[in-house]
């Protein structure tokens, strides 16, 4: 057996890509903006990479094909803080329920 293909990348390593792809998702959506600024863009490209980090981590285990993970991830990179906001409103509409609000 080759030694090579037995040897495991690091988890940061692993994720690098994925994550790379949502920050350029988001760079790009920042870019479209008319209201395009430099701090705007920092904040984009931290809020894509978050956002495809949890949609990564989300993905890990479900069995479908890479091209559609990374089109997944590409797009909630784009998506960014609107994704986020959905996913806050659906955990907290989760909280009150069961939480009995």
């Amino acid at each position: 057996m080759d030694e090579r293909s037995s040897v495991q990348l690091p988890q940061w390593i692993a994720m690098a890509a994925p994550i790379a792809l949502a920050v350029l998702g988001g760079v790009v959506r920042q870019l479209r903006r008319d209201d395009c600024s430099l701090r705007r863009l920092c904040v984009g490209a931290v809020t894509a990479a978050f956002t495809g980090a949890v949609v990564q981590y989300g993905l890990a285990d479900v069995a479908m094909p890479a091209s559609f993970k990374a089109a997944a991830i590409g797009m909630s990179g784009w998506a960014g803080g609107d994704l986020l906001k959905v996913l806050a409103h659906r955990v907290c509409k989760a909280a009150e329920t069961v939480g009995g609000k």
